[in-house]
């Protein structure tokens, strides 16, 4: 099984698929580069809330933080949004606790938890990736003030490497549109493999470039993916 996420992520999700009697390969067709912001603290001092959108971000705002000599006690009385599960769980992992966590992992239904859960006019710190879709900062700026900030950059990788792992692996796994663009760009393809997705933002992202899409996690955690590629076999053989 090919994982293509960046190797400080795949660790869970090569286990999670060994844990099914799956050989994981790993080839990272992205890598993540924290944004250092040593603003960061100014900027939490005058919002409600910060929305953080992955674990990439809970950590790019400690680095942040410990880069202006703060430490997570600076985030005051700024209230936590997240999304997903293993976003909440890398809060908790800093002795932090979410003030709301939104266990469906897509733009619109975090808008929608933060927009219930906020009063019109609160302002909010949203934190995410450089080159995230803007579907969760429109939603929100209707009615909310909302300051953007950048938490890390995802890069494409060059992998060399990559090929011929694609013809050891039989199912590759996307975790992210942007790993599928760095698949591409590296010359992979996908012909012949199962495809496994992590959402369908990301199976949207594989059939514009071009992939056949065969399973879809539902459940937006490492173990939700290898869970719904273990699925897919077990149909097949029945």
């Amino acid at each position: 099984m090919l994982i293509t996420r960046p190797r400080h992520l795949a660790r869970a999700l090569a286990d999670a698929l060994a844990a099914r009697g799956a050989d994981p390969i790993v080839v990272p067709t992205i890598e993540i580069v924290p944004v250092i912001d040593v603003g960061i603290a100014r900027d939490l001092s005058r919002h409600a809330w910060i929305a953080l959108t992955s674990a990439n971000a809970v950590e790019s705002l400690l680095a942040s933080l410990a880069a202006s000599g703060r430490d997570a006690r600076d985030i005051g009385e700024c209230k936590i949004a997240t999304i997903g599960p293993a976003t909440a769980a890398a809060v908790r992992k800093r002795g932090l606790e979410p003030d709301l966590v939104c266990d469906r992992a897509t733009s619109e239904d975090f808008a929608k938890a933060l927009l219930d859960a906020t009063a019109d006019g609160d302002r909010i710190l949203l934190y995410q990736a450089k080159d995230a879709r803007k579907a969760l900062r429109e939603a929100l700026e209707a009615t909310h003030d909302v300051t953007v900030r950048s938490a890390y950059e995802t890069r494409l990788r060059v992998a060399p490497e990559l090929r011929t792992a694609i013809d050891r692996a039989d199912a590759i796994t996307f975790a992210s549109s942007s790993a599928i663009r760095g698949f591409v760009k590296n010359g992979g393809n996908a012909d012949g493999k199962v495809v496994a997705c992590l959402g369908p933002i990301v199976a949207k992202g594989a059939a514009e470039a071009g992939i056949h899409v065969d399973t879809v996690a539902t459940d937006f955690t490492s173990d939700g993916l290898a869970k719904a590629l273990a699925e897919f076999y077990a149909s097949a053989r029945s």
